[in-house]
């Protein structure tokens, strides 16, 4: 059965191991450098994620979320929980944001107009479309915006949306 100095002696050797420490640590430190320590459960820096749920106001997108990373994101998502879609509906969208300028008139970072590229397909999966952003409705260092969907094609407000904005350069 092990002594209560060498389980002291364990417990110092597993914290030495977690946070790099070398040398004889007493309590105090061991308390000290165990409550330093970071832990999972979270998203990563450079990632943020919610939901959204649209009204009828809203449903045909042309609108902003905030995103909280404070950079352009390079790469957003955004998804229906809903598995069985009815037609004309907003099944997922993927941007892709390269180059980035600030505008000085709005204290905003945009995507490079020829840079940023959006994919989206309706609820069949059918309508799939790439196309450039042109200049309009782009995300900035504190919103991604909700693009348009369509002229039929739309966010319906009884299904929960939900979003994924990465910078993969933080």
């Amino acid at each position: 059965m092990a002594t209560a100095k060498e389980k002291l002696t364990a417990l110092a050797d597993a914290i030495r191991e977690k946070t790099g420490e070398a040398g004889l640590l007493s309590l105090d430190d061991m308390t000290s450098l165990v409550s330093a320590l970071e832990v999972g459960g979270g998203l990563p820096s450079g990632w943020a994620t919610g939901q959204f749920n649209t009204t009828p106001a809203t449903m045909y997108g042309e609108f902003e979320i905030d995103h909280g990373l404070g950079a352009v994101p390079n790469v957003v998502m955004i998804f229906c929980e809903n598995k069985t879609l009815a037609g004309y509906v907003v099944k997922g969208v993927l941007r892709l944001n390269y180059l980035e300028e600030y505008v000085e008139e709005e204290d905003l970072y945009y995507p490079a107009i020829s840079s940023g590229r959006m994919i989206y397909c309706n609820s069949g999966g059918t309508n799939l479309m790439q196309a450039g952003d042109s200049g309009v409705g782009l995300d900035t260092d504190r919103t991604i915006h909700i693009p348009k969907g369509g002229a039929n094609v739309m966010y319906l407000p009884a299904f929960t949306y939900r979003w994924l904005a990465i910078r993969l350069e933080v």
